[in-house]
């Protein structure tokens, strides 16, 4: 932990941001300057939700944010942004929903809001998994006898890579928000299944964009399905776990996990004290998926452009490799606020697979 905390020490001009909406159900519609028609996007269920999250970068004090599509207006989001300044209890959290975020409480096959003639279809075949996960030390805590911490899920120096049998296919349309994930591993604790068909935005930014000139950037906001985008890095989307890196495809909602056959449900409340994402038969996880350019190197470390192990201090220096993709794969818990000795510091439990070999078709019409 201690290490931790001096890597953590060492990020530069990290701010702490709070965000929370001042609205009811808002229709989330993505603004952006991709040129495609904007989208109406998941519902919020209930009064209000607020979210804790590290950024990189500095942001204005506060923004106002005017969604509409087809020239119609749906709704205002307003985002207060209070600054705190250095690491407190909310740490490098990759996302924190709670509340009445997006899809929390939301049914294992409920749909996400559609109204948009849709014309673009991605379809993804992967397979060569490698799971990233190093464990730290005796084990603290566990879900149905898997460590949970204390538990490097980045493990940037390639310590504990395992490749792992299994597969993934996605059918995604990303203009309606609505898709299919199915992945299927096996590993030392048996086989895993992830069922996705349920789609809602993180509470931070789902990437951003160069926008008119090379020296200026659009924030997408809302979007669970998102396509071209920067991430992580010093981006500010996302904690600088990894190097900044693009992605072709970003996908963040409710997953169903089973283990051997039987439901691996997540048991960790959220900041409000609730288990998030609750179905009919059992809690969800946070899934995310990412269709990417490579981050780690042939021997499996992640380096900076100098050739050092990569680590959160050096968000702005990270390599990627654009000649290769890959399509990542994780599920988490909605943190609670409070720190623990896993890397990243504030995720109770974090599960990640690579996929190396990945197939891609675009449809478009």
């Amino acid at each position: 932990m201690s290490n931790l905390c001096s890597v953590i020490g060492k990020i530069p001009n990290c701010i702490l941001y709070k965000y929370e909406t001042e609205c009811r159900k808002i229709l989330f519609v993505s603004t952006n300057n991709s040129g495609r028609d904007n989208k109406p996007q998941t519902k919020l269920a209930g009064n209000s939700w607020q979210a804790f999250f590290v950024l990189a970068t500095g942001l204005p004090r506060s923004i106002n944010i005017r969604l509409s599509t087809n020239k119609r207006e749906e709704g205002i989001l307003k985002m207060k942004h209070s600054i705190y300044s250095g690491i407190v209890a909310s740490g490098l959290a990759i996302a924190l929903w709670t509340g009445g975020a997006a899809a929390h409480g939301v049914g294992e096959d409920s749909g996400t809001v559609t109204g948009v003639k849709s014309s673009t279809r991605i379809s993804i075949k992967a397979s060569n998994p490698v799971r990233v996960r190093r464990v730290m030390g005796p084990v603290t805590d566990s879900v149905d006898g898997v460590p949970a911490g204390p538990v490097d899920s980045f493990d940037w120096g390639g310590q504990a890579l395992t490749r792992v049998k299994g597969h993934a296919r996605l059918e995604i349309d990303p203009i309606a928000n609505t898709g299919t994930i199915r992945a299927e591993w096996e590993d030392e604790y048996g086989r895993w299944t992830y069922r996705q068909n349920t789609f809602g935005p993180p509470a931070h930014a789902t990437g951003i964009r160069i926008g008119s000139s090379r020296d200026s950037v659009t924030d997408i906001i809302g979007d669970p399905i998102t396509t071209n985008v920067y991430l992580h890095g010093d981006t500010g989307v996302g904690g600088p776990v990894t190097p900044t890196f693009f992605a072709q495809l970003a996908i963040w909602g409710p997953a169903k996990i089973t283990l051997n056959g039987k439901r691996f449900d997540n048991p960790y409340p959220d900041a409000s004290g609730s288990l998030p994402f609750v179905g009919p038969k059992g809690s969800l996880w946070g899934g995310h998926i990412l269709l990417s350019e490579e981050i780690r190197g042939d021997d499996g470390v992640v380096r900076t452009t100098s050739g050092e192990v990569f680590d959160m201090s050096k968000a702005s220096e990270g390599r990627v490799y654009p000649e290769k993709i890959n399509l990542n794969l994780s599920f988490i818990d909605i943190p609670d606020g409070q720190p623990n000795g896993n890397i990243p510091p504030m995720h109770r439990f974090i599960y990640y697979i690579s996929f190396k070999k990945v197939k891609v078709k675009y449809k478009y019409k």
